[in-house]
């Protein structure tokens, strides 16, 4: 769902960049800013890359000090710097590939993607981007089942706090969050899901579905999709 005051925005300029807009807005650069990461900050929007960096300098004087000017040429400089150690590990990268999921997240990094997101390399039918072959499989039998779902969409409960479901749906007039549970034997991941639960049931009681990592794992999920969802599917293509 789009945020209504971040579509206000967007809306006054096609170049998006950031002084037009404040302009036609009628706020300062400052404000508009401080509006857009509020929003990142709560979760309220999502980036699909890193924000594009803008530097504003308000000048009080007509002449800036030596002194002043050698400090911001050479802050430049190290920013400079930094890039080129950035460029050199891209390219030590490369020669150096070994087909694992870390040169993927690397290269991400590099680009300005988050490792978050950049987790996401397994495609599926619905040509959603998921991180695991297990939730491939959920994903492949939803979409076969004619069942929509967004996956990791934010979810932010009356106190503020928020996750990300693996898939959240919506089916003849109600909503539903599924969890998928890979690492149960992982003492951590168990108490982080405990956590987890006693979150979804204080604020969205009777909404949670879950499966756990097993070798029939589509089984299961059929299993529970005819039971929840009064909906037989029987092919195992495409999995």
């Amino acid at each position: 769902m789009a945020l209504p005051a971040f579509e206000a925005y967007r809306i006054l300029t096609r170049t998006g960049l950031l002084i037009p807009t404040a302009v036609r807005a009628e706020k300062t650069e400052r404000a508009l800013l401080n509006d857009i990461y509020q929003w990142l900050a709560e979760g309220r929007l999502k980036t699909m890359r890193a924000p594009g960096k803008c530097l504003v300098i308000e000048s009080l004087a007509e002449t800036l000090p030596e002194e002043l000017l050698a400090q911001i040429l050479e802050d430049v400089a190290e920013k400079r710097g930094h890039r080129t150690s950035l460029f050199h590990q891209f390219v030590s990268l490369l020669e150096n590939y070994s087909g694992s999921i870390e040169f993927h997240q690397q290269i991400g990094e590099y680009l300005g993607i988050d490792r978050f997101s950049s987790g996401r390399i397994h495609q599926t039918l619905s040509g959603d981007l998921v991180r695991s072959k297990s939730e491939v499989i959920i994903a492949n039998i939803l979409f076969q089942s004619g069942i929509p779902f967004q996956y990791e969409l934010s979810l932010r409960a009356p106190d503020g706090t928020h996750r990300l479901p693996d898939f959240t749906i919506e089916w003849q007039g109600n909503t539903y969050f599924w969890e998928h549970l890979g690492m149960l034997d992982i003492r951590e991941y168990e108490q982080e899901w405990q956590v987890k639960k006693s979150w979804y049931e204080r604020y969205f009681p009777h909404q949670l579905i879950t499966t756990e990592e097993t070798t029939a794992l589509s089984q299961s999920v059929r299993h529970l999709i005819s039971t929840r969802f009064g909906i037989e599917q029987a092919t195992e293509e495409n999995e």
